[in-house]
């Protein structure tokens, strides 16, 4: 079975606090994304696929950062329920990022 191309979009959106004199920077946001199947399932094992469509799903949820400047450290958390899921299944994706700059 050969799966159909997708694109995805992604989007956030939030406010930055600054705490500590600049020292410490909290960030705070909604972020989601849509994903859609552009082409159809190909092969033998996609008998299903062209009667139930292409797929797609929705996913929005808090997106949750921490700055520490001096140190150069970063933080992220993102947790994003997936919703309006058709012809595929739907869940949670649960995001978790750390970065360090030189």
């Amino acid at each position: 079975m050969k799966v159909g191309d997708n694109v995805n979009i992604d989007f956030a959106i939030g406010k930055t606090l600054v705490r500590g004199g600049g020292t410490r920077l909290f960030q705070l946001g909604l972020a989601g994304y849509a994903e859609f199947q552009l082409s159809e399932d190909s092969g033998d094992q996609a008998l299903v696929a062209p009667r139930l469509g292409k797929d797609r799903v929705f996913a929005l949820g808090p997106e949750v950062g921490f700055i520490l400047p001096q140190e150069k450290l970063n933080f992220l958390v993102r947790v994003l329920p997936e919703f309006g899921a058709h012809s595929r299944t739907s869940g949670v994706t649960i995001v978790a990022a750390g970065g360090k700059s030189f």
